[in-house]
């Protein structure tokens, strides 16, 4: 069974830092991609889901809006909303199933955290595998 949760949990952490990178590399392509914690990681929270102790996937959740004009122009408070960012869900559980349980278990978490809106936003190159899930 798959357990979804924010955590500061240091051994959940690096594992998902060490997916993030090993996905970011080996999916996008982004050769010198440095997949450990960063100071937008330290700021926002992370949840993360695992089975057995292992880490299969996970998403930062960041107060820090892309400045983006798009975003600008829309209606919603910006004091309530977040950005989804990192993204990673090892190989291994790729599947509609788990991608459509993983963003149900992370809309729950940040409702929980108060926030009403979330933003993800990617570019071209790279939003091509989220139509993979």
């Amino acid at each position: 069974m798959i357990k979804y949760e924010v955590t500061r949990d240091p051994e959940l952490l690096k594992q998902y830092y060490e997916l993030r990178e090993r996905c970011f590399r080996e999916d996008l392509g982004i050769e010198d991609f440095d997949g450990s914690e960063d100071a937008k990681d330290k700021q926002g929270q992370i949840m993360i889901a695992h089975k057995n102790g292992q880490c299969v996937g996970g998403v930062r959740i960041s107060l820090d809006l892309p400045n983006d004009k798009s975003i600008s122009n829309l209606s919603v408070d910006m004091r309530a909303s977040c950005s989804w960012e990192r993204f990673v869900f090892h190989p291994d559980e790729r599947s509609t199933k788990f991608s459509r349980e993983f963003l149900a278990n992370l809309i729950d978490v940040c409702h929980a955290l108060d926030f009403k809106h979330a933003f993800v936003l990617s570019s071209l190159r790279n939003a091509r595998f989220y139509r993979l899930f």
